[in-house]
C-alpha cells in the first residue's frame, strides 16, 4: 500500500482547535489507512507555507464575524 502524507497546521492551543485537529486526523486516517499526518504547531497562519490544512482561530483568516449565529 502506498503511503500518503498530509500536513495540518494547528494554530494555537485552544481546546476547540485541539479537538478539531484530533477529529480531522482521525477521519482522514479512516479514509486512508496508510495516511501519515504531520501536525505543525504555529502561533499564526503562514501564507508562505503552501499545501497545509490550517486549523485555528487566527485573525489572518479574515473570516467575518457572524451577527446572528442562529442563522
Amino acid at each position: 500500500m502506498t503511503s500518503h502524507r498530509i500536513r495540518i497546521g494547528k494554530l494555537g492551543s485552544h481546546p476547540t482547535v485541539t479537538f478539531a485537529v484530533e477529529e480531522l486526523t482521525r477521519y482522514l486516517k479512516k479514509m486512508d489507512a496508510g495516511l501519515e499526518v504531520d501536525i505543525l504547531l504555529s502561533d499564526s497562519y503562514k501564507e508562505a507555507f503552501p499545501r497545509i490544512i490550517w486549523v485555528g482561530m487566527d485573525p489572518a483568516f479574515d473570516v467575518p464575524k457572524v451577527e446572528n449565529a442562529c442563522l
